[in-house]
């Protein structure tokens, strides 16, 4: 055997059984994921304010008071359960590639892409419940958007800053222009999953409905040829 695996294999902690013991980082981790999954689960049923650290803490399987050695408070819960959820969307989903000059083709892989991650249950699940808490509480509902669509929109102005100056399109607004974008490529799907009216669309519904929005979009602001 190799000498460092049979060192490795000599000092690693087993339990009785042989089988290798969880390190605390490992095991702290596994625990406050469970802890994360049972916040979601109660804030989708109950909602924000209707959400109690108590309700949270017996969801998942946890005292109070472990649950509060984790996060002290109900809103620092909600806001790394809003961070897990940003850091789940990869930035290759984002990645607008400002050296191609086929720009419908760019903007409908990046539209397939968010679309595929936003229109996933419990995405359309969390955006309910900060719809619902954002009169009341409007931190929450500014952190999410900081987190979702802000990131998205500032992706996107970055782009069609690039594409307007290489003449590719005409953008006077990149801010504007952004939302509409994002608007576009979204179309009815949103809505009807937010309102229940829908299923989560296919993988076809959603291709079929970005390149349309991109369409749109890209004849709005067309720029010189690019061949």
């Amino acid at each position: 055997m190799n000498q460092t695996l049979m060192s490795k294999s000599l000092t690693t902690p087993r339990d009785p059984d042989g089988r290798q013991r969880r390190t605390r980082l490992e095991t702290q981790t596994e625990k406050r994921g469970v802890m994360l999954a049972a916040a979601r689960a109660v804030f989708e049923r109950e909602g924000y304010d209707g959400a109690s650290m108590s309700d949270i803490a017996a969801e998942a399987g946890v005292s109070k008071p472990t649950l509060y050695v984790y996060f002290d408070s109900k809103e620092r819960l909600f806001d790394a359960l809003i961070e897990d959820m940003s850091l789940s969307v990869p930035e290759q989903v984002l990645n607008l590639d400002a050296s191609d000059p086929d720009v419908k083709a760019v903007l409908t892989r990046c539209g397939i892409a968010l679309m595929t991650k936003i229109t996933q249950p419990e995405r359309v699940n969390m955006l309910r419940v900060v719809l619902g808490a954002a009169g009341k509480f409007p931190e929450i509902g500014r952190k999410f958007f900081a987190a979702g669509p802000g990131r998205a929109i500032e992706k996107i102005k970055v782009y069609l800053t690039e594409a307007d100056a290489k003449g590719w399109l005409r953008v006077p607004d990149t801010d504007l222009a952004a939302y509409h974008l994002l608007e576009l490529v979204q179309a009815k799907q949103i809505r009807l999953l937010l309102f229940g009216i829908a299923d989560r669309p296919s993988e076809a519904d959603i291709a079929e409905t970005v390149a349309a929005g991109v369409r749109v979009f890209v004849a709005a602001h067309r720029g010189r040829p690019t061949c």
